[in-house]
């Protein structure tokens, strides 16, 4: 089990507003012989208060001394992404005509800030992380492909989508 904690720090303009300045992380893994369980939860906090809980499960699957590499690990996963959040909505005071007249005349505002919260699943996650391993060098190759899922009454604006990472490191001492 791992515990961790994390302050962000910003530099942004005046005018913006980051909900989330702190997150206080434990993280438990499980493995039994190829497959990896691991379960972590945030507490992110802040302005607002989050939650969210993060199971995964991957597969550790390993040839030594094949296809010209020491070592070829493939770790097939998926990772779920479960959470707390306040919604924010603007809703309006009333919605019948001579009603809203009256409020612009007497210079009310027509709308109040609604403000709920939703639990769910928030985001599905598809990784095929491919190390390769030869003397004293690393090649990492890494394809993620992510599902952001939207709470109830939330407006999500992104789309599903993957991208391929990769890195290559030389290690100096062994």
């Amino acid at each position: 089990m791992t515990i961790e904690y994390s302050r962000y720090l910003y530099n942004l303009s005046d005018d913006a507003t980051i909900s989330y300045t702190g997150n206080l992380a434990l993280t438990g893994f499980l493995n039994i012989e190829n497959l990896m369980l691991r379960a972590e939860y945030n507490l992110y906090h802040g302005t607002k208060t989050g939650h969210r809980l993060t199971p995964s499960a991957s597969l550790n699957i390993t040839r030594e001394n094949f296809a010209g590499f020491d070592k070829i690990q493939l770790w097939p996963g998926i990772q779920l992404l479960f959470g707390l959040e306040q919604i924010s909505s603007n809703r309006a005071f009333t919605t019948i005509p001579s009603e809203i007249r009256e409020r612009i005349r007497k210079r009310l505002p027509l709308f109040y800030e609604s403000v709920s919260n939703k639990a769910g699943l928030m985001n599905a996650s598809f990784n095929a992380p491919l190390n390769l391993q030869k003397d004293s060098w690393n090649f990492m190759f890494i394809y993620s492909y992510n599902i952001p899922i939207a709470l109830p009454g939330e407006t999500l604006d992104l789309e599903p989508g993957g991208y391929l990472s990769f890195s290559v490191t030389k290690y100096f001492f062994r």
